[in-house]
């Protein structure tokens, strides 16, 4: 991090009045620059610091911001504004007397809202958190006058009833905040005199994740002094999914075409090494402003290696990890692509002793109910024959049999209790039979086997195509292949369990318990997405095969521009040392991303 201010930072830190667009990527020192900037217009150019209002994305980067500056100046300026594009709206709509009669909504009150939507529409449909997560996504990107993204059925009826029961509840959400101040300041000239008076000079850190509507209201506020003051790398965008687009730096000189611009060209945190391999990923992609960035140091090379399948990828990792002194683990990060695989390697680092922290939500899969109906077969295959494990998949595939037929059964079902049930129906019979002598075969299998025999042999594949909507199946087969995955390399039904159990422990971990956790306690285990900002001495990129980088789901070259910039603060999140492992093999084929590192080397 910097000490020393550069001519680069000192030019950023001059600028007075008027667009500036400051170009800084990682580790060149931003949240430093920003708070010179702040201190040198109170200092020099007399500007009264209520009249500042410094922007960022989360409430922590608010307050860590304004942390640093309090810490910085020499007397107490807490005038200056710091806070998030939704609690200053927020200020911004509440001060005007427009939030009197509304409340926000909850994470779990929309949850609530949603479950009672979906149950009027789909009343036999079984809906995931997952699912829930993606329409409430499709919502907040329709609120944002953005273009959405899902197909799905009867969206536009779900859109409409969610609005309607938000506003019946006298409830708001964080886009109706940001539309509705929108509208506001677009209708009402004096409230929008007196904002515009009110924040003379505006900072915005982290400016390539600002999305359209934001952009709109902030461009509203600035004018007509347009004092407005943006950092950002847009080779870091990467909330795609939030209407976050890397276009948005270079929109910035169209729209202030008077805009000064400096870059901030010296990473203070990776050595030249890990740059210039971070560089060779980078320039691949078209949509970017072109940079340079210097090093103050030099280390080793990044290590890019091969694995044959991936529990090797994965032992190799650990045993690494387990060279490392524990005392330096709050120095290391696994980053990994997604939720999914998060919890996987928690749950494997867990297992072998090491310490682990993560702030991921971790995504439970075992929760869905492809991943309850496969548990239950081979839990039901290992003697555990309760009787609502049977009832949960006994027509899955359909069989036909009757609920009925362990109505009078307690404890564990019997397979022989249920053929005297059906005593005179062979056709029923011959269903029973073929259901327990399956689950007495899957019993032998390892796991990996025995999902697969689930899936093809079992007929539960089938079973799947024949309720799934067209654009659902393959989202389906995706959770098969993730469970079947997981199991794999697992010898024995009881060890892959015992991962289960780490791996669900680690997902309900309680907020109190995380609060217990130090800066200090393990190794970091997070995905790309979170890293973010942060940075550690030794860094492990895993997985880095097609496939999970770039995910499947991206097509498009504007999806995978933004998996190659994800790739990017993966591997920009590195002081000392930087491992890049993958899997090499007729099923796994290492990320595109590789190529330009292993071809130079």
């Amino acid at each position: 991090m910097a000490t020393n201010i550069n001519p680069a930072q000192q030019q950023a830190v001059n600028h007075a009045h008027g667009p500036m667009e400051v170009i800084a990527g990682p580790g060149s020192g931003k949240t430093f620059t920003i708070v010179k900037r702040i201190i040198n217009l109170i200092e020099q150019h007399r500007i009264p610091p209520e009249k500042i209002l410094v922007i960022t994305f989360t409430k922590a980067s608010a307050l860590e911001m304004q942390s640093r500056f309090l810490k910085e100046i020499r007397r107490s300026y807490s005038a200056v504004n710091f806070g998030t594009f939704h609690s200053i709206y927020y200020q911004i709509m509440s001060r005007s007397g427009y939030l009197s009669d509304y409340s926000l909504v909850t994470e779990a009150e929309k949850r609530k809202i949603l479950r009672s939507i979906l149950n009027h529409f789909f009343s036999a449909q079984t809906f995931s958190s997952a699912d829930y997560g993606e329409i409430l996504s499709e919502i907040s990107l329709r609120k944002n006058l953005l273009p959405p993204i899902s197909e799905r059925e009867k969206m536009n009826e779900i859109f409409a009833e969610y609005c309607d029961m938000l506003k019946m509840s006298r409830k708001i959400d964080f886009d109706d905040m940001i539309l509705s101040c929108h509208q506001m300041l677009s209708e009402r000239e004096s409230v929008l005199r007196t904002w515009q008076e009110y924040f003379t000079y505006l900072l915005v850190d982290e400016f390539q994740d600002i999305n359209r509507l934001q952009y709109l209201v902030l461009k509203q506020i600035a004018a007509p002094r347009n004092n407005l003051f943006i950092v950002g790398d847009d080779d870091q965008s990467i909330y795609g999914f939030r209407g976050s687009n890397p276009q948005v730096m270079q929109d910035f000189f169209i729209d202030f075409p008077d805009c000064a611009k400096v870059q901030l060209p010296i990473n203070y945190r990776s050595t030249r090494q890990i740059i210039t391999a971070a560089e060779k990923v980078i320039v691949s992609n078209l949509n970017r402003l072109p940079k340079v960035y210097e090093a103050l140091r030099d280390g080793t090379e990044p290590l890019i290696l091969s694995f044959p399948k991936r529990e090797a990828e994965e032992d190799w990792i650990i045993e690494k990890i387990k060279e490392i002194s524990p005392t330096e683990h709050n120095e290391t990060a696994i980053i990994l692509r997604t939720n999914f695989e998060v919890g996987i390697m928690a749950a494997k680092c867990v297992e072998q002793g090491i310490k682990v922290r993560t702030t991921e939500k971790v995504r439970d899969i075992l929760t869905h109910f492809i991943a309850v109906d496969i548990l239950d077969y081979i839990h039901f295959s290992q003697g555990i024959k309760e009787r609502s494990r049977f009832l949960n998949i006994i027509n899955k595939p359909m069989r036909y049999l009757s609920r009925q037929c362990v109505a009078d059964i307690g404890g564990e079902v019997s397979e022989s209790e249920i053929l005297a049930y059906y005593h005179g129906n062979p056709d029923a019979q011959g269903e029973v039979r073929r259901f327990f002598a399956a689950c007495r075969r899957i019993g032998q299998m390892s796991p990996y086997l025995a999902i697969n025999y689930i899936r093809m042999g079992v007929g539960y594949e089938r079973y799947l195509k024949e309720r799934a909507k067209p654009r659902e199946f393959p989202e389906w087969m995706e959770i098969c292949d993730e469970l079947q995955e997981m199991a794999r390399g697992y010898s024995t039904h009881e060890e892959w369990l015992d991962l289960l159990a780490g791996m669900k422990k680690l997902a309900h971990e309680t907020e109190e318990e995380k609060g217990k956790q130090t800066d200090k306690d393990g190794l970091h285990i997070i995905t790309m997405h979170s890293s973010k900002g942060l940075e550690f001495r030794t860094v492990f990129l895993p997985h880095l095969n097609e496939g999970t980088l770039p995910g499947h789901k991206s097509l498009t070259d504007e999806q995978i521009e933004e998996e190659r910039r994800l790739f990017y603060v993966g591997m920009t999140r590195a002081k000392e040392e930087l491992y890049l492992t993958c899997t090499e093999s007729t099923k796994f084929v290492p990320s595109r991303f590789l190529k330009p590192l292993v071809e130079q080397k």
